[in-house]
């Protein structure tokens, strides 16, 4: 039998394809991840490239820096004894002018760029005039920015595409039981609903018949308790004399009709009877359906 499941069939493409839009905004954020990183890693190895090119240029303006302040200070020595004229004195001292800005300038490049290396890799640049490896502020600020951005995809996107997919689950589980399944395979014999009616809940919907086989037997509440279900249940036919094997699939209270009633003194007082239903596992051929099947009580 199967129930009306239209709108769990709606809901559940609802919900995939909410899971599938999360999936693509989640492989989305991590290539944004990846080209970030990669982004990062770039630039750094084109900043150690610029550091280099920077000492490179702060050594030759160094250089250059002491070759016109000697020559500035030639010049001094000269014009003071009208050794020089003025105008080569004034032009010495623009060159040595020059010359220090273009030295102060490098090394405030070079101080912005090298900001968070540490005193150990400034000496290896300035003797080796290599960058690689050297740490960078900059740089250590972009790795963070990622390392929170993949958070924030673990924390937020994943964590919604969890919870997605959980009530995608509980749906398609409310989907699977619109289909009722008899306990057993047989022939229908009637049907007590029509289609588009409401069902009760353990309201019986058909009669099957079966080739099961099966019978009930009337317990007393004194020797109820030794019968579980599951457990081999052995029985006799007293019209063949031989043993019916079993299989104890339930046991419940039986109805009004079984008990037993009683009346004492102080008023009435019942025991209840409850009612064991057997499997039949193991039978002899000439068993047939209508039969007594009896249990022996084991009190004694």
């Amino acid at each position: 039998m199967v129930i009306d499941d239209r709108d769990l069939q709606n809901t559940v493409a609802d919900l995939r394809a909410s899971a599938a839009q999360l999936d693509a905004e989640i492989k989305k954020q991590e290539l944004d991840l990846k080209n970030a990183r990669d982004k990062v890693r770039t630039t750094e190895i084109s900043q150690w490239r610029q550091i280099e090119s920077l000492e490179s240029r702060l050594r030759g303006s160094s250089e250059e820096l002491s070759q016109a302040k000697a020559e500035y200070r030639r010049y001094s020595s000269l014009v003071e004894v009208s050794a020089a004229s003025r105008s080569a004195y004034d032009k010495a001292r623009a060159v040595s002018a020059q010359a220090e800005v273009a030295h102060t300038a490098a090394l405030k490049s070079l101080e912005e760029l090298t900001v968070g290396a540490t005193p150990r890799e400034m000496r290896r640049l300035h003797d080796t005039g290599s960058a690689e490896g050297m740490t960078l502020s900059a740089i250590t600020q972009m790795r963070t920015d990622c390392d929170s951005m993949e958070q924030a995809l673990h924390a937020l996107l994943e964590a919604s595409r969890d919870a997605a997919q959980a009530r995608l689950d509980q749906q398609l589980l409310n989907l699977s039981r619109t289909k009722l399944y008899a306990p057993c395979d047989g022939i229908v014999l009637d049907t007590y609903f029509e289609e588009g009616e409401l069902v009760p809940a353990s309201a019986a919907a058909l009669n099957l018949e079966t080739e099961r086989r099966y019978y009930d037997v009337y317990l007393s509440e004194r020797t109820v308790a030794r019968y579980k279900k599951g457990s081999a249940v052995t029985g006799t036919a007293p019209a063949l004399g031989r043993e019916v094997k079993g299989i104890a699939r339930s046991v419940n209270a039986a109805p009004s009709f079984a008990d037993l009633r009683m009346t004492r003194e102080q008023g009435q007082a019942d025991l209840t009877s409850f009612r064991l239903r057997v499997d039949v596992t193991d039978a002899p051929e000439e068993l047939r359906t209508g039969m007594t099947v009896e249990i022996a009580d084991e009190s004694d």
